[in-house]
């Protein structure tokens, strides 16, 4: 009998294994990176609500985040799932714009990466 109840078992026989580190899930995109490429790179506001981001804390920053924004929509109609970070590493075309932004604070670095597939504003 194992009376140290209190210590996992580890090993694959038991079902018990130890937790993988979770990677982050797409979401809708920040409100401040949204508001940088509307009004500073002039993208069309319709397609730029539309986009989707996966951001990660960056490293010894609390409040600092590395951004990717993606279209939901391109990568569905090439057939491509994009559930988590790792799926969208392994799909880089996919990623429109990478940079940085603060989290309750208007700094926001963005660059472009895929600039043929930008929507400009007519405006």
């Amino acid at each position: 009998m194992k009376w140290k109840f209190w210590e996992k078992d580890l090993s694959p026989e038991t079902g018990n294994v130890p937790k993988t580190k979770k990677t982050a899930k797409p979401k809708d995109l920040p409100f401040s990176v949204g508001r940088y490429l509307v009004a500073e790179l002039n993208c069309d506001p319709d397609w730029v609500w539309s986009l989707k981001s996966i951001s990660t804390a960056d490293e010894g920053k609390k409040k600092q985040f590395k951004v990717l924004v993606f279209s939901q929509e391109t990568a569905a109609g090439r057939g491509i799932g994009i559930h988590n970070a790792d799926d969208l590493a392994a799909h880089p075309e996919l990623i429109l714009f990478e940079g940085r932004y603060e989290k309750d604070m208007p700094n926001v670095e963005v660059t472009a990466v895929q600039k043929a597939l930008l929507r400009v504003s007519a405006a």
